[in-house]
């Protein structure tokens, strides 16, 4: 009877592990399909330039996508609620002066200033440029503490979220 039941024991824990492996890469899916679901629309033509910037740590969340046509932001990490605002002229223009300072070749080699995620004391941060279907994303650094060959970039990225938020 001892081994009937060890044996019904073992089949449940196997079948219920199996179920939530199943569930779990469903649910992973939003974080790979993230950019893909912000950036629907006209943005996915090749000549098109966009930025994202995400931030995040176990209990904070913000994804910022900035296109010359609008901004999105988010703090869900299931992007289901994204607050989308238009872009002015004058912000993209800026943003476009800022990026073109920006060495795009040197731009996956950064080095964060500052270690302050390693130890939870700052989220990480990371900043993508997005040229239609092509993506280059930085390093991980901390939240405030950009590299500084992108800290123009992302101190105007980050004071645009917060003048559009405001309205």
């Amino acid at each position: 009877m001892k081994v009937i039941m060890s044996i019904l024991a073992l089949v449940v824990v196997v079948a219920s592990c199996n179920s939530v492996k199943r569930h779990s890469s469903k649910s992973d899916t939003p974080s790979s399909m993230s950019n893909e679901d912000i950036t629907k629309g006209n943005d996915t033509i090749n000549n098109k330039v966009a930025l994202a910037y995400r931030a995040s740590t176990r209990g904070f969340f913000e994804y910022i996508y900035i296109s010359e046509e609008d901004i999105k932001i988010t703090q869900d990490r299931n992007f289901e609620q994204i607050q989308k605002y238009p872009n002015t002229k004058a912000d993209w223009d800026s943003l476009s002066k800022l990026l073109g300072e920006v060495d795009e070749d040197a731009f996956q080699n950064l080095v964060a200033p500052t270690d302050k995620r390693h130890y939870d004391a700052a989220p990480h941060a990371s900043l993508t440029i997005i040229h239609g279907t092509k993506e280059i994303t930085t390093p991980t650094f901390d939240h405030g503490y950009p590299p500084k060959e992108i800290e123009a970039l992302v101190t105007k990225i980050l004071s645009i979220k917060e003048s559009v938020s405001k309205q």
